[in-house]
């Protein structure tokens, strides 16, 4: 079950096809109370895909959803949930998943936070 885990180390047999450094970034407008983001970063030979919610003004808790897809010279998805409670002003790391890729390879997935009277879903195309 993918459900609660907090990180996933994925390898296949590829190389890493992109420069170092902040790749994509997928934000949701901060006139929700929580905003989410979803970052991806280079690691050596992997590619660093990171859920982030940040809270505004007051604390909020719920649940949230990462699922990433991978498409290219092999396929793989993933589902990562679990619950998050994140303080007014603070941005929390909620999942990461770690992947090689090779340049033919692409991403793409959504981030879906629900909490009590709301909701936020960023996507990565």
């Amino acid at each position: 079950m993918f459900g609660y885990i907090s990180t996933v180390w994925l390898t296949l047999a590829a190389f890493l096809g992109t420069p170092t450094g902040p790749e994509h970034t997928a934000t949701l407008s901060t006139t929700t109370p929580v905003a989410c983001q979803i970052k991806i970063d280079t690691e050596g030979s992997r590619k660093v895909i990171t859920a982030i919610a940040r809270a505004q003004d007051t604390p909020k808790a719920g649940h949230f959803l990462l699922e990433i897809e991978k498409t290219g010279t092999n396929t793989m998805k993933t589902r990562q949930g679990g619950d998050f409670a994140v303080q007014a002003g603070e941005t929390l790391s909620l999942a990461t998943v770690k992947m090689n890729m090779s340049a033919a390879d692409a991403l793409k997935g959504t981030l879906s936070l629900n909490w009590d009277g709301g909701s936020a879903s960023c996507p990565l195309n």
